[in-house]
């Protein structure tokens, strides 16, 4: 047999092998249950949050840190952000703290992931889940961490 007649032959084609695509993993019945409580409480939470005043929501200091020196913490108004975003006060949130964003539309987000994964009883993406809640948390502290330095540079002695 000729080289050129062995190449003009079809051949199957192939798909290409997804990189990291890994199908959703089954639930065991204790993770399915535990992913539902997660999602039902992080959406009380967030229903508390609607329901609490945005001027004080929470009844006692709960701020060791400014307690004992007299300046905010790194997160001195998250509380109150979350609670303004909540009802809709969007500016009245952002004023408070800016991360309350973050740290509000990720818990919402995190509800709406476990929900689905707890009613699919299915894994869904674990490891961009795990990379988003990383990269959540990462942008909430960066956050966080610039809005305290401000807050330190313009305090009025």
């Amino acid at each position: 047999m000729s080289r050129l007649a062995r190449v003009s032959r079809p051949t199957r084609a192939r798909r290409p092998a997804r990189v990291g695509a890994v199908p959703p993993l089954p639930l065991s019945g204790r993770d399915r249950s535990g992913r539902a409580v997660g999602a039902l409480a992080l959406a009380a939470l967030l229903a508390l949050a609607a329901l609490l005043p945005v001027a004080r929501p929470l009844p006692i200091d709960v701020c060791l840190f400014k307690r004992a020196t007299g300046l905010p913490c790194l997160g001195c108004g998250m509380t109150r952000s979350v609670c303004a975003i909540a009802k809709g006060e969007w500016r009245a949130s952002l004023a408070h703290h800016p991360a309350g964003w973050l740290a509000a539309f990720g818990a919402l987000g995190a509800a709406i992931w476990l929900g689905v994964e707890a009613l699919s009883g299915r894994a869904l993406r674990p490891r961009l889940r795990r990379r988003l809640a990383v990269g959540l948390v990462a942008a909430c502290l960066g956050v966080a961490a610039v809005t305290w330095v401000a807050r330190l540079l313009t305090l009025r002695h």
